[in-house]
């Protein structure tokens, strides 16, 4: 009989083995969790380039933060912590580029930023939707931003956000509602719905 355990269950076991040096856990975690990061970051930062280098840097800071995870909450809700304060020094840090940068320096690194995602395995169509999204997206403010992307597109639970966030649960369901009022309208504005 084969017991099947669920995902946290075996993050836990994972992190276990790994804050006991088994490297081989740890690329296991990473594996696991990597394209939800991944998707997290593009989806606050709206760059693929800056979301690959934020996901990088948050495995690296996970690594380096492994002894100190007690299991108080998920292994994703504590990693979704740490890509959250990343992509908010991130996001903080392109701002100031951009501000200080003019002319064609500046111009240089506005479509640096800009640069699309050019995976061939996804359709037209598909790519130009998720581009759609993605723009209507970084029209919302950050509280928005962060709750719409950590539950539509990361399936996490009101209570994980209100954890990952540090928000009352109320507080996250009120902007998720809001947030999804104004998507919709900049997608209507837009002509997408």
């Amino acid at each position: 009989m084969k017991i099947l355990l669920s995902t946290p269950e075996v993050d836990r076991v994972l992190v276990t083995r790994a804050q006991s040096g088994d490297r081989d856990a740890f690329t296991e975690l990473v594996r696991r969790h990597q394209d939800r990061i991944y998707g997290f970051a593009l989806r606050y930062l709206g760059n693929p380039e800056e979301a690959r280098d934020l996901a990088q840097e948050a495995f690296v800071r996970i690594y380096q933060g492994l002894s100190a995870y007690r299991g108080e909450s998920t292994f994703s809700t504590w990693a979704f912590v740490i890509v959250r304060n990343l992509c908010y020094a991130r996001s903080r840090h392109l701002a100031r580029e951009l501000a200080i940068l003019d002319g064609e320096e500046g111009g240089a690194l506005h479509d640096r930023l800009e640069a699309q995602d050019t995976n061939p395995a996804i359709g037209f169509l598909q790519r130009d939707t998720q581009q759609a999204i993605q723009a209507a997206m970084m029209e919302l403010p950050e509280k928005y931003r962060l709750v719409i992307a950590l539950h539509h597109f990361q399936a996490m639970k009101y209570e994980e956000i209100a954890e990952v966030l540090g928000l009352p649960v109320g507080t996250v369901k009120t902007h998720l509602f809001r947030g999804k009022a104004l998507l919709k309208g900049v997608l209507e504005k837009r002509g997408l719905i």
